[in-house]
Protein backbone atom coordinates (compact mmCIF):
# COMPACT_ATOMS: atom_id res chain seq x y z
CA UNK A 1 0.00 0.00 0.00
CA UNK A 2 1.23 4.05 -0.47
CA UNK A 3 2.03 5.81 2.07
CA UNK A 4 3.25 8.70 0.36
CA UNK A 5 2.05 11.26 -1.93
CA UNK A 6 3.43 11.80 -5.11
CA UNK A 7 4.93 15.06 -6.18
CA UNK A 8 2.32 15.35 -9.09
CA UNK A 9 -0.40 14.86 -5.93
CA UNK A 10 1.17 17.37 -3.84
CA UNK A 11 0.93 20.22 -6.91
CA UNK A 12 -2.16 19.32 -7.94
CA UNK A 13 -3.24 20.52 -3.98
CA UNK A 14 -1.36 23.17 -4.23
CA UNK A 15 -2.64 24.74 -7.47
CA UNK A 16 -6.04 24.34 -6.53
CA UNK A 17 -5.29 25.82 -3.23
CA UNK A 18 -3.48 28.89 -5.81
CA UNK A 19 -6.96 28.89 -7.61
CA UNK A 20 -9.09 29.68 -4.71
CA UNK A 21 -6.75 32.11 -3.34
CA UNK A 22 -7.04 33.73 -6.57
CA UNK A 23 -10.65 33.78 -6.87
CA UNK A 24 -11.69 34.78 -3.28
CA UNK A 25 -9.06 37.27 -1.88
CA UNK A 26 -10.18 40.33 -4.46
CA UNK A 27 -13.77 39.76 -3.05
CA UNK A 28 -12.70 39.98 0.72
CA UNK A 29 -10.77 43.08 -0.50
CA UNK A 30 -14.02 44.61 -2.61
CA UNK A 31 -16.25 43.86 0.44
CA UNK A 32 -14.20 45.57 2.62
CA UNK A 33 -13.41 48.76 0.12
CA UNK A 34 -17.51 48.48 0.38
CA UNK A 35 -18.42 48.74 3.81
CA UNK A 36 -15.87 52.03 4.12
CA UNK A 37 -17.58 53.62 1.65
CA UNK A 38 -21.17 52.82 3.24
CA UNK A 39 -19.25 54.09 6.55
CA UNK A 40 -18.24 57.35 4.86
CA UNK A 41 -21.88 57.22 3.28
CA UNK A 42 -23.42 57.21 6.63
CA UNK A 43 -21.10 59.74 8.47
CA UNK A 44 -21.44 62.57 6.09
CA UNK A 45 -25.62 61.78 6.12
CA UNK A 46 -25.24 62.26 10.21
CA UNK A 47 -22.85 65.05 9.47
CA UNK A 48 -25.46 66.94 6.99
CA UNK A 49 -28.73 65.96 9.00
CA UNK A 50 -26.84 67.50 12.47
CA UNK A 51 -25.96 70.47 10.08
CA UNK A 52 -29.61 71.05 8.98
CA UNK A 53 -30.66 70.76 13.01
CA UNK A 54 -28.29 73.44 13.67
CA UNK A 55 -29.95 75.60 10.86
CA UNK A 56 -33.53 75.12 11.92
CA UNK A 57 -32.44 75.75 15.66
CA UNK A 58 -29.53 78.81 14.68
CA UNK A 59 -30.98 80.04 11.17
CA UNK A 60 -27.09 79.66 9.99
CA UNK A 61 -25.49 76.84 8.98
CA UNK A 62 -22.64 75.65 11.71
CA UNK A 63 -19.00 77.59 11.39
CA UNK A 64 -17.28 74.21 12.46
CA UNK A 65 -18.28 70.62 13.51
CA UNK A 66 -17.41 72.22 17.06
CA UNK A 67 -20.10 74.14 16.67
CA UNK A 68 -22.22 70.86 16.42
CA UNK A 69 -21.10 69.35 18.74
CA UNK A 70 -21.62 72.33 21.55
CA UNK A 71 -25.03 72.70 20.18
CA UNK A 72 -25.79 68.59 20.10
CA UNK A 73 -24.29 68.41 24.11
CA UNK A 74 -26.95 70.53 26.07
CA UNK A 75 -29.79 68.70 24.00
CA UNK A 76 -28.58 64.84 24.79
CA UNK A 77 -27.99 66.38 28.43
CA UNK A 78 -31.56 67.78 28.66
CA UNK A 79 -33.58 64.62 27.69
CA UNK A 80 -36.10 63.18 29.79
CA UNK A 81 -35.56 60.39 31.38
CA UNK A 82 -38.24 57.09 31.38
Amino acid sequence: MKDNFTLVEVMIVVGILVLLTVLVVPNILRARITANEVGASNSLKTIFSSAQIYKNINSVFPSSTKALLNTAIPLVVTLPRG
